[in-house]
């Protein structure tokens, strides 16, 4: 119980941290997105670790040393698996599709790592359903869609489930958050492209 607690803690304080530019310089040289991940691994049922956690990924992501080590550990699954088994915290869910688009964003190859695992996207899709009225939820699922949706590969695979019909509810229930309208909007246009509507 106590090694959880340090754990909890020690990865709240590693977010803090690397918000900082150069703090997140020293944490990569330091092997501190290993620490992450293991602590990931070792306490993933303790949900303020997990939220913690994928914050601090987010963070690292920033470094591009860090983005290769994402890939070689496959975060991306880690992060679905977080999604996955703390789908009813919607922190643990904003903080972990947010920094998924962080990693696609800086690393396209990182991104295909979805299309490893069948159920991947349909994790993510499950959680933007559940928490369809929780607006820092959308949004960071907003920005994950349109994020995806500017790669080809992960647009079509997108594109095979519900995804617009998700977009539009964010834009129905949220029609005055401009950033939720506009990132469902372009979404929507990302994802239409591919099946020729």
């Amino acid at each position: 119980v106590r090694e959880a607690v340090v754990s909890t803690q020690s990865t709240g304080a590693l977010w803090i941290l690397a918000v900082c530019d150069s703090n997140t310089a020293i944490l990569t040289e330091e092997c501190g997105l290993q620490d992450v991940c293991n602590a990931m691994k070792t306490h993933k049922d303790i949900e303020e670790l997990i939220e913690n956690a994928c914050s601090a990924l987010w963070s690292l992501s920033m470094e591009d040393e860090n983005i290769e080590i994402m890939r070689d550990e496959n975060v991306i699954s880690m992060l679905v698996s977080s999604i996955k088994q703390h789908i009813n915290a919607p922190k643990v869910v904003k903080n972990a599709c947010t920094t998924i688009g962080g990693i696609i964003y800086a690393d396209e190859m990182c991104g295909l790592q979805l299309l490893s695992d069948p159920q991947s996207v349909p994790t993510i899709l499950e959680a933007f359903k559940k928490h369809s009225s929780n607006q820092e939820v959308v949004e960071s699922m907003c920005e994950l869609m349109l994020t995806m949706g500017e790669s080809e590969e992960l647009a079509a695979e997108l594109a095979s489930f519900p995804v617009v019909q998700l977009l539009q509810k964010a834009i129905t229930e949220f029609p005055c958050i401009e950033d939720i309208v506009q990132k469902s909007e372009d979404a929507i246009v990302a994802l239409n492209a591919v099946t020729g509507v």
